[in-house]
């Protein structure tokens, strides 16, 4: 496979492949997936990775590659060392680490979402907890292109479902699905649907905050949704939300430095129309100092007003501008 080399094979299902392996260029880890070319699926899902490698956020696992190889199509993604949600939601008892990973699942989605890309698939061990305690989600695109978009039809509606879903998982130790009688998902028990609705968080465990088990319930699929005041109609209602939420349970608001990839060519162009500004002003400034001091070397003058600075030099022109990405 070139410069990918493969080690371990961590996983078969559906027809595919997936190995930890190597990048002997980069002397990196990656994780490579493999499914042959004659699988019906392959199309779909050449198309969803190529759509998922023009996604750029720290949140999400890079695809750095797509090619086809000895009949086989491969898909080459960052791999992330960590341990899955799954695990650790169980364990927890912590609601604020529960609402923090649920926000910066809905970032990551966020972000998927203003490139046109959808994941589709989340399930409790797509999102991961690194080494480094950074929230990653992986599978983006490629998932749902290999098993189909779950739950329901809709991809969009799916994510934000998943979101719902993953602070539910925190909050109860287990997971929703709106299918009666689903089995264990990603090792975590699975609450179903009583009668035609989903119950919520504080249905399943006492002592649940109302205001997280309704933030939760109002991302759920909304033909499953228990009873609430409160509908959260798309994953950028989810994130304002959610940092709410954040900020109450840890007492500090988040905050994201990184400059969403359409949003960066915007803040350039503010950056640089600053520059001109300031460079305007201080020629202003140079010019009328020059005046001045040629109006006192004619005739003497008692005082000199000072001159009052523009509104333009006064206002805060520090805009902060990230690093574009490097293309694969």
């Amino acid at each position: 496979m070139g410069r990918y080399v493969l080690e371990d094979l961590v996983a078969e299902t559906a027809g595919s492949q997936l190995w930890r392996g190597s990048d002997s260029a980069l002397a990196r880890p990656v994780g490579i997936r493999l499914l042959p070319l004659t699988d019906p699926r392959a199309p779909a899902m050449r198309k969803a990775a190529k759509a998922a490698a023009k996604v750029h956020d720290r949140r999400i696992a890079q695809v750095l590659d797509v090619f086809d190889d000895d009949e086989q199509l491969a898909v080459i993604v960052e791999w992330v060392s960590g341990r899955p949600w799954s695990e650790l939601a169980v364990a927890t008892d912590s609601d604020a680490e529960s609402v923090t990973v649920a926000y910066e699942l809905a970032r990551a989605v966020q972000a998927a979402h203003e490139f046109g890309v959808t994941h589709g698939r989340i399930r409790p061990a797509s999102v991961i907890i690194s080494d480094t305690s950074e929230v990653r989600l992986r599978g983006l695109g490629v998932d749902a292109a290999l098993h189909g978009v779950a739950p329901g039809s809709d991809a969009r509606a799916a994510d934000l479902h998943a979101i719902g879903a993953t602070l539910f998982l925190g909050l109860t130790g287990t997971w929703p699905d709106p299918q009666p009688n689903a089995p264990t998902i990603d090792g975590c028990p699975v609450v179903g649907p009583v009668g035609h609705r989903l119950p919520s968080p504080s249905e399943v465990r006492a002592g649940v905050p109302k205001s997280l088990s309704e933030l939760s319930s109002a991302c759920l699929l909304a033909d499953y949704r228990p009873p609430t005041r409160k509908r959260i109609p798309d994953v950028d209602h989810a994130v304002t939300a959610l940092a709410r939420a954040v900020e109450r349970a840890t007492g500090s608001y988040p905050t994201d430095e990184q400059v969403p990839q359409n949003n960066r060519t915007d803040r350039a162009i503010r950056l640089v129309a600053s520059i001109v500004i300031i460079g305007i002003t201080l020629a202003g400034a140079v010019l009328l100092a020059g005046s001045l001091m040629s109006d006192e070397s004619a005739e003497p003058v008692e005082a000199a007003a000072e001159p009052t600075p523009s509104a333009e030099a006064t206002e805060s022109t520090g805009i902060g501008v990230a690093p574009l990405p490097i293309a694969n």
